[in-house]
């Protein structure tokens, strides 16, 4: 959940219980109960590996910030993850979108945004910008926190 604080405690569902969850397309940050699902989902998505990799999401919606579709990124090591923005937008525009979140995790644990992290949003705020795809939130998730580039006030 992406709430006023940039540290939000998430909701704990089993992943059974997320993917049924997530089985139909949903506004993107419309209401509470709809960032709910989203955090839930995307930690379906990118805790459900079982390695100590970082891995990356990005989900991408509309003008009126409804799904289109999501795409499974690169796969980094233990403490990084490089972030191919030529991929992330080419994939937006494939969908026709104007908007885009990016979530990955950190295997540590900490979801406290690295350089490279904050670097990677700022490029990507930049060339969204150029294009007219919106980064509309950068979220890093664990499994018991979630960090929003967003509510922190960095977008």
């Amino acid at each position: 959940m992406v709430v006023d604080s940039a540290f939000a405690e998430p909701v704990a569902l089993p992943a059974e219980s997320c993917r049924a969850a997530c089985a139909a397309p949903w506004p993107v940050l419309s209401s509470r109960r709809e960032t709910d699902r989203l955090i839930a989902h995307l930690r379906s998505a990118i805790l459900c590996h079982d390695d100590q990799r970082e891995h990356a999401v990005v989900l991408y919606s509309d003008a009126g910030r409804r799904y289109l579709g999501e795409a499974a990124l690169e796969v980094g090591n233990t403490a990084s993850l490089a972030l191919c923005p030529r991929t992330i937008l080419s994939r937006g525009f494939a969908l026709g979108a104007s908007g885009m979140i990016l979530a990955h995790n950190h295997p540590s644990g900490d979801c406290r945004p690295s350089a490279a992290d904050e670097l990677a949003t700022r490029r990507l705020v930049w060339l969204g910008q150029m294009v007219g795809l919106v980064l509309l939130d950068h979220l890093i998730v664990t499994s018991t926190k979630v960090f929003s580039m967003r509510a922190r006030g960095w977008l």
